[in-house]
């Protein structure tokens, strides 16, 4: 009986410490400094929200479609990939490629400068498509950032 007492006392410990977290404390430096103003570039974020200027369409006429993509290069950029591809939607959300995804890699000069990717397609069939543009950037200090890009939804009828 006395065995069962001290286990069901170290069970009732256990379960009332299980529920108690643990406190943390973060030392106050001028970085943290309560109401200190916080720029967005202090912010966590992704750089191509604000530095990319990205863009992607699609344009159909008739069974014929050309789709594009580009960005803005900016100075501290050192090269960027953009992988283009052409989808169709199957249904229930779902979304086939009608062209295998096409890579084309772009070394920036290190002044500002506009890229562009072009590509067609000839031949669609009947349904909704949508072009898909992957980017992959490569900034002069080493940090890589990638990102997706989906065009409007265009119909064939």
């Amino acid at each position: 009986m006395k065995l069962k007492k001290i286990l069901a006392a170290l069970l009732l410990v256990a379960m009332v410490f299980s529920c108690v977290g643990v406190t943390a404390c973060a030392e106050t430096t001028a970085e943290t400094a309560p109401n200190s103003a916080i720029s967005v570039n202090d912010a966590v974020a992704p750089q191509y929200l604000y530095d990319y200027n990205e863009w992607i369409r699609l344009d159909i006429t008739g069974t014929y479609a050309e789709y594009s993509a580009g960005c803005f290069a900016g100075t501290g950029i050192e090269k960027i990939q953009i992988g283009l591809t052409l989808e169709k939607f199957w249904g229930l959300f779902i979304w086939t490629r009608k062209v295998d995804t096409i890579n084309k890699t772009f070394y920036c000069s290190g002044s500002n400068q506009s890229i562009s990717y072009d590509l067609a397609k000839s031949g669609l069939d009947t349904g909704t498509y949508r072009s898909v543009a992957d980017f992959t950037v490569t900034l002069k200090d080493g940090r890589v950032e990638k990102f997706t890009r989906y065009s409007a939804e265009v119909k064939v009828p």
